[in-house]
């Protein structure tokens, strides 16, 4: 999933809470304990509360509260769980997997979930014209590419069925041994096809069903208000099947959108969750209030992509030479120490598994020189100035600054920089409206697939534009393989062409800090940023 953007802004909703805070009020937090509801920094407002259209992880937290999968993630390991679906099977030869629904599931108007709900949902992220980002998730379903393609135009031939109302079937294209974590993710989450198709067509992006007043979601909340830029409400959804289970009565997201004025809103005990810490105060938090400093390994990239439609970055030589002149080290440092971890390669480590990629990835600036003296700039002279998009969170500006000076420095060329507002930066980067610009990319399953999928030819977060059947094949030819270890060797093969032709370039697996109030319990730190609410609950300290 892609990460958002933090504009260095100050909301007007936290002008409100500090001015409150200062009238000597009960602050959110002295509230919450008595009427549990939580109060998250949530950084920007989701684009869109539909499932199918969100890719950024502020959107996700939102929609994770309205909306649930036939599978969840358990709170601290992140192994698979049941959700709508209470139980399920697997063919012996994993193509054909089974799951039988919950008598008692419910959309929060009552209506029941049933399994059409879950055809209707595939057959829309399979509806070209509704350009869902996550779209290429279901290529793991029978005939789901050749619909996405127009290649067959009959859904019923797509390997997702209702035998009944209780029970929903997939058949695979090949086996896939990450299917239940892929399935906890929103792009599969089902939608309530009566709301949708009262506000238009199935394949019509952005009809306003999703708004306050007329979503219908079948998550363990229900949206009560959306003020724009200022505070999105969720409250506990008395229709939800483990509603019993359900702590929490309210949780208030602010879309608090500069660290700086986040953490000042924790502190004065406005939020007890933020989106981020200021990277120079986290060492202050290392030594006087650990506690309240969750600090945890993150399954994720910073990389850079690269544009390719045009001069300079072109030329595979010129992209190398701007990978191999990054100092990673330096950068995984960079304001303070531990921040992050050099990235050789794209795919991060994690979850146990035992696929590496290849350390293609790393400083060495005489071949960088040499590479761009090759492609007609030699000590960067007669290189055109180009322009580095980022976006504007802090983190993000001070990385554009250092390698804007390691790029004067080790290649001699001069690099213009450029900030943008989280929804503007995305934009960009889909639309191919930039030179090159700090991407990055966090993990939605555990497995080396969820990275390396990226950049399949025509996929929806494929931003540099990359296409190269051999890639393409060496991902299928991967993604057919029982066997783990033949299986990872093609990933990696795919891995080191990808490196090779440089449409990307790796940097940082980065760590994620947030500040957690004490009285926060049941949100735990994991790899992929998943945070079942159903479990977390606001206890006094």
């Amino acid at each position: 999933m892609l990460l958002p953007a933090v504009p260095r802004l100050i909301t007007t909703t936290l002008a409100a809470l500090l001015l409150v805070s200062c009238a000597k009020q009960p602050t959110n937090v002295e509230r919450g304990f008595r009427e549990q509801v939580l109060h998250l920094g949530n950084l920007s407002d989701p684009r869109d509360l539909d499932p199918h259209h969100n890719f950024d992880d502020s959107a996700f937290y939102t929609t994770m509260a309205l909306f649930e999968g036939l599978v969840n993630f358990d709170p601290i390991d992140l192994h698979p769980v049941p959700g709508v679906a209470e139980r399920w099977e697997v063919s012996p030869d994993g193509l054909v997997w089974t799951f039988h629904l919950r008598a008692n599931a419910r959309w929060s108007n009552g209506d029941p979930v049933t399994a059409e709900d879950f055809v209707f949902s595939a057959r829309r992220m399979c509806s070209a014209a509704l350009g869902a980002e996550y779209s290429y998730l279901f290529h793991v379903l029978r005939g789901a590419r050749d619909y996405l393609q127009g290649r067959q135009t009959d859904f019923a031939k797509v390997g997702v069925k209702a035998p009944d109302a209780g029970t929903v079937r997939y058949e695979l294209e090949h086996p896939c041994p990450y299917f239940l974590t892929l399935l906890a993710h929103i792009a599969w989450f089902p939608v309530h096809a009566p709301t949708v198709l009262k506000a238009g067509r199935i394949d019509e992006p952005y009809t306003g069903w999703s708004m306050p007043g007329k979503l219908v979601g079948n998550g363990p909340f229900a949206l009560v208000s959306w003020r724009q830029n200022q505070e999105l409400i969720v409250r506990k959804n008395p229709y939800y099947w483990d509603a019993a289970r359900v702590q929490l009565q309210e949780i208030h997201y602010h879309p608090i959108e500069s660290s700086e004025v986040e953490e000042r809103a924790f502190r004065t005990g406005q939020l007890q969750l933020t989106y981020d810490v200021p990277a120079n105060k986290i060492d202050l938090y290392r030594r006087t209030q650990p506690t309240v400093l969750l600090e945890s390994p993150w399954y994720q990239t910073r990389f850079i992509s690269f544009n390719l439609a045009g001069p300079p970055f072109n030329d595979p030589r010129v992209r190398l030479a701007f990978g191999l002149a990054a100092d990673r080290t330096q950068l995984a440092n960079f304001p303070v120490p531990r921040l992050a971890s050099a990235a050789p390669s794209a795919s991060p480590p994690g979850f146990g598994y035992n696929y590496r990629g290849p350390a293609a990835m790393g400083l060495d600036v005489e071949r960088a020189r040499h590479l761009l003296a090759e492609a007609g700039y030699p000590d960067g002279r007669g290189f055109p100035r180009v322009e580095f998009r980022f976006d504007a969170s802090d983190r993000s500006h001070d990385l554009a600054q250092a390698l804007q000076e390691m790029w004067r420095k080790n290649l001699g060329v001069q690099v213009a920089l450029a900030s943008q507002e989280n929804r503007l930066f995305f934009t960009s980067l889909n639309r191919g409206e930039y030179q090159f610009a700090l991407d990055s990319y966090f993990g939605d399953y555990g497995d080396p697939n969820t990275f390396l999928s990226l950049w399949l030819t025509g996929a929806g977060n494929n931003h540099p534009r990359y296409a190269n059947p051999a890639y393409d094949r060496l991902i299928d030819e991967a993604n057919h393989q029982l066997d783990p270890a033949h299986r990872f060797a093609l990933l990696a093969d795919a891995e080191t062409l990808l490196l090779t032709d440089a449409p990307v370039a790796p940097l940082l697996h980065e760590i994620r800090f947030r500040l957690r109030h004490p009285s926060v319990r049941g949100w735990h730190g994991t790899l992929l940023e998943m945070h079942p609410l159903q479990d977390v609950r606001l206890d006094p300290p």
